[in-house]
């Protein structure tokens, strides 16, 4: 038995050239059809793909996420076969992969010919980097099936194949449009974002007459469905001009199938890695239609990866009220998100030694003028360079599952934290002050009543500044309460501090709102003291950071993100 191991790119790379949210859809989407197709050329030539769950055939499900992209860029497969007959089967499946794909693309030129097909394969053939290697079983005993490909593969992405000029392709006219048809004119035009724009639900496009489709832009995805015009008519709320750009990736995933255990066959292996693919595709499945309900649009569903595009509030009834339980902000959507996958992955079976798995987020908050590309590129960099680092004071590096949370104003102002989630709530040194930070959000920013935007607005700007013009004070305060006897001395020490500086003697609403911020402030000095929570200014390496930060600068950093979703204009 032979084992084989294949990656497809460079998807990052082909993501970051759009300017539109139809454009970045494209590019996830295309290779995710590579991915697809080669795995059915593959099992349509017998060999066991067994990064796809047991028993599941990719020709039976060719209808199934219409307009999501599912398919991860790497395969497993095993077959009996020689080497020299599976790297002529492998060749020829990237043959007609490129050439489905390269259809695609020319039907979407004017006056399509023969020789445009074979143009953009041509085209295709010199940028895409489908790289595999073929495996004996002697090769992988000493570490593992999924480990020894898995590094294999690493390695063979490091090598850059590309070739020609891309900008100058069909691939790269379709992702930018052009100046005077504008960004998506390709995009109308492709046939797989026709099929998707039929089907209820799907946010990105829709039919308008015969064969014709429209796009909808940024602004009509954040703010749910109103078209800028109407918005600027009616003084829309400044968050229906903003958008999250969010990335959800699994902590700890590739421990879970690591090398295979002492005496475990290649048989066992494979159904490990079979069970992992079906739990994670479990998880795309059922949180992209939490997205979806949400008022989000999915751009990419695969593996353990998650990435969408969100209004910062979600849909909600016409009188502002919120039926229990229901998600309210992009905040909340994560949480579930995390409580979802927490949900599909508590059956999984971990060996001795293992990490139950979790999932941690960046999010990204921009404005819709904002370049699209580089909001992607910062949700990827609050994702893996931020979240999935944040190890700060705790012992145990292994705890992940964290949300790092960036907005970016227009103005150019940036508020931030970073933060354990602990959706689990099985962490002993947690807080969970991130859920305590959501409750003050539903219960005093996002409600109804009491209390109209304005005052909120004017209250939290009141909370904001105070908390940095006399910061000092607020950390007396802070010592007294770590210091205190019992849980009752603590908070009233911490509340004397906020009575003293503000005056809400009288006003239930502020005074109500008040106290809550004293308790998110108790909770946040106790995460930022454990390495839970920290604003993202913030530096881990006290000697790199001017001033000493504290808990304060992450409450601030906190507040000012909850203030936004209230401010006018």
């Amino acid at each position: 038995m032979n084992y084989l191991g294949v990656t497809i790119g460079p998807i990052v790379e082909t993501m970051m050239q759009t300017s539109s949210p139809a454009g970045l859809w494209f590019a996830s989407y295309f290779f995710s059809t590579i991915t697809r197709d080669l795995c059915m050329e593959l099992q349509e030539k017998e060999y066991d793909v067994f990064t796809l769950p047991a028993e599941y055939k990719v020709r039976e499900h060719l209808e199934d996420h219409i307009g999501t992209g599912t398919y991860h860029d790497r395969i497993y497969a095993c077959v009996d076969r020689e080497r020299g007959g599976i790297r002529q089967d492998v060749e020829d499946a990237i043959r007609a992969v490129i050439g489905l794909r390269a259809e695609e693309l020319a039907d979407c030129t004017d006056d399509r010919t023969d020789a445009d097909v074979e143009a953009v394969k041509t085209e295709l053939r010199r940028y895409l980097q489908i790289h595999y290697v073929i495996m004996t079983e002697e090769q992988l005993a000493t570490t593992g099936v999924a480990k020894t490909l898995a590094d294999a593969l690493d390695a063979l992405e490091l090598s850059e194949t590309v070739v020609g000029k891309p900008g100058e392709s069909q691939l790269f006219r379709m992702i930018r449009g052009n100046e005077i048809e504008g960004a998506n004119v390709g995009l109308k035009k492709y046939a797989p974002l026709k099929k998707a724009a039929a089907v209820d639900g799907f946010r990105l496009a829709y039919k308008e007459h015969g064969d014709q489709i429209g796009i909808h832009s940024l602004y009509y995805l954040s703010s749910h469905g109103k078209a800028e015009e109407e918005s600027r008519a009616v003084k829309a709320d400044k968050a229906e001009k903003y958008f999250a750009i969010v990335q959800c990736d699994g902590d700890n995933m590739g421990k879970l199938l690591g090398g295979g255990t002492p005496g475990e066959s290649f048989e066992d292996q494979k159904a490990k890695i079979r069970n992992f693919s079906k739990h994670c595709m479990d998880y795309t499945v059922s949180s992209s239609a939490m997205v979806t309900e949400y008022g989000g649009f999915v751009i990419y569903a695969g593996g353990d990866d998650l990435l969408f595009l969100a209004p910062l509030l979600g849909e909600s009834k016409e009188d502002g009220a919120k039926e229990d339980g229901a998600i309210d902000s992009v905040l909340t959507l994560c949480e579930r998100i995390s409580e979802n996958f927490n949900q599909v992955f508590s059956d999984y079976k971990l060996s001795k030694g293992q990490t139950r798995p979790s999932i941690s987020f960046g999010i990204s908050v921009n404005y819709y003028k904002f370049p699209l590309y580089e909001a992607f590129q910062d949700g990827r960099n609050l994702l893996f360079g931020t979240a999935k680092g944040f190890t700060a004071g705790r012992s145990d590096t292994k705890k992940k599952n964290n949300v790092a949370v960036k907005l970016h104003k227009a103005s150019g102002q940036t508020s931030g934290f970073v933060c354990c989630m602990d959706t689990a709530g099985k962490d002993e040194d947690s807080t969970q002050v991130y859920r305590k930070f959501l409750d003050f959000l539903r219960k005093y920013i996002l409600s109804s009543s009491p209390g109209k935007k304005r005052e909120k607005d004017d209250f939290m700007r009141s909370a904001t500044y105070h908390l940095e013009e006399m910061k000092e004070l607020f950390e007396v305060a802070l010592l007294d309460a770590r210091n205190a006897a019992d849980e009752e001395q603590k908070y009233a020490s911490i509340q004397r501090a906020f009575r003293n500086v503000f005056d809400n003697e009288g006003q239930l609403f502020g005074g109500n709102m008040l106290a809550d911020v004293a308790d998110l402030t108790v909770q946040a000095d106790a995460a930022y003291g454990r390495g839970l929570l920290k604003g993202l200014a913030e530096s881990d390496d006290a000697e790199k950071s001017p001033k000493q930060k504290t808990a304060i600068d992450a409450v601030t950093s906190m507040l000012r993100v909850a203030k936004f979703f209230v401010e006018e204009g």
